[in-house]
């Protein structure tokens, strides 16, 4: 505080100004002398407080990135989970079927397959009993193919293996039901109820629809 000449200050400025000299009798960066670690340290241990953050200190390890490898997603923890092959695989022909129609075979795991092959013999389309796609196999006449036509090629062959494999399920669950006991019992109007269950609510064709209905599929499409 600045005063005149000639003028008064009262006792508690006096006193003020008292208690502001004490701070100037040193140095401007004594006030942040109680960050210094020997003043926080009794011990006079400098740099203890942050012992428990050093990186080679074998009580208390940097953590190790590599730890966060569990979360990464793809790892497969046991090969045997692992899917025999994916819903829909592209493959380099292995050979196209001589002859078009229906087939049944088998994967790797036993699990029964029903492929379709188109007329010209271009488009093979294996399923499961299902209906999943289990594989698509194309013969190097595809080349001759615009990328829509073989897209089409590939969708109408695929929906006539997974009718087949549909069907398949269709026979295999009739067939079981038919030789339960309190179904075998029913009459004959009985188990045609069942049937009515599965070819319209379940969506599921007869071995027959689905020969027919591929019949009719390649007289119309490959005149």
């Amino acid at each position: 505080m600045v005063t005149a000449p000639g003028s008064t200050i009262s006792a508690s400025d006096a006193e003020r100004r008292d208690t502001m000299s004490l701070y100037h009798d040193h140095d401007d960066l004594d006030a942040l002398d109680f960050f210094v670690a020997e003043e926080v340290c009794e011990d006079g241990a400098e740099s203890d407080a942050l012992d428990g953050f050093a990186a080679d200190d074998p009580t208390h390890p940097v953590p190790d990135i590599d730890a966060m490898d569990q979360f990464m997603p793809g790892e497969v923890e046991d090969e045997d989970t692992e899917p025999d092959t994916a819903p829909l695989q592209i493959e380099e022909p292995h050979g196209a079927a001589e002859t078009a129609g229906a087939e049944e075979g088998v994967d790797s795991n036993g699990a029964p397959l029903f492929t379709v092959v188109n007329p010209p013999g271009t488009v093979s389309v294996s399923a499961l009993m299902d209906g999943r796609i289990h594989r698509v196999t194309l013969s190097a006449k595809v080349t001759s193919m615009s990328e829509a036509e073989l897209a089409e090629e590939v969708l109408v062959i695929a929906a006539l293996a997974r009718q087949n494999g549909l069907a398949a399920q269709h026979s295999y669950m009739l067939g079981s039901y038919s030789e339960w006991e309190p179904v075998a019992e029913m009459g004959t109007d009985e188990r045609e109820v069942l049937r009515d269950f599965m070819e319209n609510t379940m969506g599921l064709m007869s071995e027959e629809q689905a020969t027919a209905k591929q019949a009719e599929v390649f007289s119309t499409r490959y005149r």
